[in-house]
């Protein structure tokens, strides 16, 4: 594989799909009622054969707190679907609902091994400044999946001599 050889090439994944996913929303009332808490917010372990690590965003932890509040962030919004490769979160990315949905469903088998994952959406903020209240910036790619659930920080403008 060119990425094992770093031979800067690249390849392409083509999934075939073959039968309906498991009820995602059946196996996550299950995990929640069986006393287990919910589905596992690990997506892939960092193993000797696999050296990336992919977490999924849980509503609880305070860095996703924090983006819902800073960013006014509806209570729509899709936590499940943003995905850090790390426990510190320097980069989040935001992944679509089926994919998210098939990661649920290789969430025990954990047969998949992932490299990159989503559309890059924030990054956390190393600013020199202190006091600095952005502790994360909306990066470019992913502001088109996030402005949909934003209610603050956001100017809308019809008056374009405003930009000059």
């Amino acid at each position: 594989m060119p990425h094992h050889q770093n031979t800067s090439g690249f390849f392409i994944t083509i999934i075939e799909k073959v039968a309906e996913f498991e009820n995602v929303e059946l196996r996550e009332q299950d995990a929640k009622t069986d006393g287990k808490g919910a589905l596992p917010l690990e997506i892939q372990k960092m193993t000797p054969g696999n050296p990336f690590q992919f977490i999924r965003g849980d509503d609880s932890d305070a860095d996703i707190q924090y983006l819902k509040a800073y960013f006014g962030l509806s209570d729509s919004f899709p936590t499940s679907q943003l995905v850090c490769q790390d426990q510190h979160m320097k980069k989040i990315y935001f992944i679509s609902k089926e994919a998210s949905d098939y990661l649920y469903s290789d969430s025990f088998k954990q047969q998949l091994s992932m490299i990159n994952i989503g559309v890059w959406a924030f990054q956390r903020n190393n600013s020199k400044f202190n006091g600095t209240e952005c502790i994360y910036r909306i990066v470019q790619d992913g502001v088109i999946n996030i402005l949909p659930y934003m209610t603050k920080r956001v100017f809308r403008t019809r008056n374009l001599s405003a930009f000059k």
